[in-house]
């Protein structure tokens, strides 16, 4: 929503594919609904509520032409080969759950991005290896790709996961949270 609103008031036009990828069938579900409980109006501003969600029975849904936007896919950052020529990786808060296998996922995500591509981490998260990104905003953990290094070492390519797998998923519905939206919960059912 926020880039949607940076690209209508900057008057910039191009296309906008979100990939949401998580390990849980049931998370994904419950994203690709993108239903929010009443309580929202309380945390997201009047206008963008306006712009962006439509009145549904138990609250609010994220409109279809917002949903159309995210693709949906089951994967797993430590088995699965990644998804490539990104422009932005966004990893908020995961990296802290997998302890040493932390130092093999950096290099996977640079391998995935484009050349000129960023990386968003958590606040508690960095991305230490400095051949590899270069801090924009080191306060948010927002990096840059530094150059090229190739494919990460280790990493198994199966042709019938990843973009292929998210091709094939159902019409995408997925709430999307920013940092002032924390106490907003989506719906289960």
């Amino acid at each position: 929503m926020a880039l949607l609103d940076y690209l209508k008031e900057s008057g910039i036009a191009f296309p906008v594919q979100i990939f949401a990828s998580d390990v849980s069938d049931t998370s994904l579900e419950t994203a690709r609904r993108g239903k929010y409980l009443e309580n929202i109006v309380s945390d997201v501003p009047p206008e963008r509520l306006k712009r962006y969600f439509t009145k549904c029975e138990f609250g609010y849904q994220i409109i279809k032409a917002v949903r159309d936007l995210c693709v949906f896919s089951r994967h797993n950052l430590i088995d699965d080969p990644p998804f490539s020529k990104l422009d932005l990786i966004s990893c908020r808060n995961v990296l802290i759950y997998l302890g040493a296998v932390q130092k093999n996922i950096i290099p996977v995500f640079h391998y995935a991005l484009n050349e000129d591509g960023f990386l968003m981490l958590g606040f508690s998260e960095t991305a230490t290896m400095e051949e590899m990104f270069s801090p924009v905003e080191r306060k948010k953990n927002f990096y840059a790709k530094n150059g090229r290094i190739g494919r990460p070492r280790g990493t198994l390519v199966r042709p019938t996961r990843g973009i292929a797998a998210a091709e094939k998923m159902p019409i995408p519905l997925r709430p999307l949270h920013s940092p002032t939206w924390q106490s907003v919960k989506p719906l289960i059912n």
